[in-house]
């Protein structure tokens, strides 16, 4: 197990002791619902599905009257588990556009947006904004900024949307560095999409035009990101040895980042693809999974390591592994906008495919995955697919 893999499980059983210790089993029924609420809380955090349990507890003796707040709470930790309709269901009964708790909103603009409900999920974000702006307004700025730019990058509008950005941020240092981490997950829905490299790199120079206009650095770091990245993957040099060496520096960068939840899974999705053998790969697979399980699992983000975990379980004959990767994968890639992720998954399905016997089915997958990598405008991955055939 690496070192960032054993810290955050080192993390997790210490978290748990505490919580364990402090077991809400008092007679004092006011002190034991504040301690349940307490340890709700502390689980859902780490992306424990016991915090969902303790929710379900807390919303079953409530009065006749739901709390909104604690409605939400729940819904928020069923999202971390993956269960977007339950989170939906918590909130049945919730007036979301007449409450005024800022957390409620929020998280009912999230669940609107998972469940595909878009203009309401909107609607909820941008009466947000101003609220999140106050000097005293709780730090959800930057979940309201995700959501809103979710929003724009589903209508095909995420360019215009950042533009805006930056004439609404200019001169406001703090601000822009929080809008544009936002907005990191939203660049990987533009890369791994319908659009062309080329569109994205001419983009990125737009957008980098429009920072240095307004003297906004963030923007102009942002943009040379999105770009540089549109071009490495364009120009990708082929050289394991090296890649595995820098992905290694970064990890403890990655693990200790305010984006770790989106940054760990991209590190070791492609640690665990440059991996020199297959035995190697299954075991940085282990080291990802075992660090990715708890708050740094970002929904979205954890296909970029569930496939090539599906795939080197698959490789190595751990077939139930494979299985369960691919279940994690198939789920994420149908909320990508774009055919690149669900063809990976196509191709992580051949591996596993192939792996049981079942070549006629592999070719079938993989000439699948080859005309969704094409119609996403992959050509390296179309081309590792049809040599596969």
């Amino acid at each position: 197990m690496s070192w960032s893999a054993a810290q955050a499980a080192t993390e997790r059983q210490d978290h748990r002791a505490v919580l364990d210790r402090t077991a809400p089993d008092v007679a004092d029924p006011v002190v034991r619902r504040a301690l349940l609420e307490l340890r709700a809380d502390a689980l859902s955090e780490v992306g424990d599905v016991e915090g969902v349990r303790c929710f379900r507890e807390l919303v079953a003796t409530e009065g006749p009257t739901p709390d909104p707040w604690l409605r939400a709470r729940l819904a928020r930790a069923l999202i971390r588990v993956n269960d977007v309709a339950g989170a939906r269901d918590a909130l049945d009964g919730v007036d979301l556009a007449g409450t005024d708790h800022p957390g409620v909103r929020l998280i009912g603009a999230m669940v609107l947006y998972l469940s595909g409900e878009i203009d309401e999920a909107e609607r909820l974000a941008d009466g947000l904004r101003d609220q999140a702006l106050a000097p005293d307004a709780p730090a959800q700025l930057l979940s309201v900024i995700a959501v809103q730019g979710m929003v724009a990058h589903s209508r095909g509008e995420w360019f215009d949307r950042l533009r805006m950005e930056l004439r609404l941020l200019a001169g406001s240092t703090d601000l822009a560095r929080t809008v544009f981490d936002a907005h990191v997950c939203v660049g990987q829905y533009l890369l791994y999409g319908p659009t062309g490299y080329a569109e994205v790199v001419e983009l990125a120079h737009d957008l980098r035009r429009s920072g240095e206009a307004i003297g906004s650095d963030q923007a102009v770091a942002f943009a040379d990101t999105l770009r540089g990245e549109a071009l490495e993957r364009v120009g990708q040099s082929g050289d394991p040895v090296e890649a595995t060496r820098l992905l290694q520096l970064s990890l403890p960068l990655a693990r200790w980042s305010p984006l770790s939840q989106h940054l760990l899974q991209r590190t070791y999705g492609t640690l665990v693809a440059a991996a020199p053998t297959p035995a190697d790969a299954a075991a940085t697979a282990d080291d990802a999974l075992a660090t990715l399980d708890g708050p740094e699992a970002c929904d979205f983000c954890q296909v970029m390591v569930a496939v090539p975990a599906a795939v080197a379980y698959a490789t190595v004959g751990r077939l139930d592994d494979a299985h369960a990767q691919l279940v994690v994968a198939e789920r994420v890639a149908q909320r990508w906008d774009g055919p690149a992720w669900p063809a990976a998954v196509d191709e992580a399905k051949a591996s596993l495919a192939q792996a049981e016997g079942r070549d006629a089915d592999a070719r079938a997958l993989l000439e699948r995955a080859v005309r969704g990598f094409e119609e996403a405008g992959q050509p390296l991955d179309a081309a590792r697919c049809r040599e596969a055939l």
